[in-house]
This record gives structure tokens, sequence and C-alpha cells, in this order.
């Protein structure tokens, strides 16, 4: 019988938090440029930056097991039992969750923060 996965170490989840951010800041600004806005406009580009990356870390959760910065840190966002992905529902929350910073900060000493208890999941390392 396979032995379960190991839970995510917090340099790989800052590694996988920081390609998401920097992804999702370099889609935001693109578009916003190729649209004819001014990336010097802060106030406006910060909240689209946030956006994409609800939206990039709700879909990549939902349907692909983990963010573009998860995977690429072979790292995937699973059930509590390692079962399962989680559903559109709880990845929109679970992101929603991320974005207000806090609850990824207060963690319990099993490294999950308030947004996995909060949706039952956890981050594990994903060996094939």
């Amino acid at each position: 019988m396979p032995l379960p996965p190991d839970t995510a170490s917090w340099p790989r989840r800052i590694t996988a938090l920081f390609i998401d951010w920097f992804a999702s800041w370099f889609a935001a600004v693109t578009v916003m440029s190729a649209m004819g806005f001014n990336p010097s406009e802060r106030g406006i580009i910060n909240w689209v930056v946030l956006f994409v990356f609800w939206l990039e870390t709700t879909i990549g959760v939902a349907w692909l097991g983990g963010s573009l910065g998860q995977l690429l840190c072979r790292l995937r966002v699973r059930t509590l039992d390692y079962r399962a992905q989680l559903g559109l529902a709880k990845a929109m929350l679970r992101a929603l969750l991320v974005c207000l910073v806090i609850p990824p900060v207060i963690t319990t000493t099993g490294g999950r923060g308030l947004h996995d208890l909060a949706v039952r999941s956890a981050v594990f390392v994903y060996r094939p």
C-alpha cells in the first residue's frame, strides 16, 4: 500500500505564490496595455491583477488540481484524504480566502491555513 503524500513545505508554497502572482501581474498588464490603459495607473491595475490571480487560482485548482505556480512546484491541492480534487465552488472560496491574505498566514501545526480548513483541503507534494 503506498504511503500518503507529504504536505507541502513553506518554501515551495511561497515559490508557487510568487510564480502565480507574477503570471497574474504579467497577464493583467499585457491585457490592460493592449486595451490602452496606462500600466502606471496603479489603482485599477492592482485590482485587475488580484482578479486575474483569483481567476487563475480558481480554475487551476478546480480543474487541474493546482494553480500554475503550484503545478510548476509539483504541488497539488486535494481533499484531506488526497482522493479527490476540489470542486469549483470550494476552489472559488479557497482562492478568495487566499486573496484576503490573512487566512493563509494563520496556520495549524500541519501547515494548513484557514483557507484550507474552510474547504477541508490540503496542499500535497506530487510525486509521479
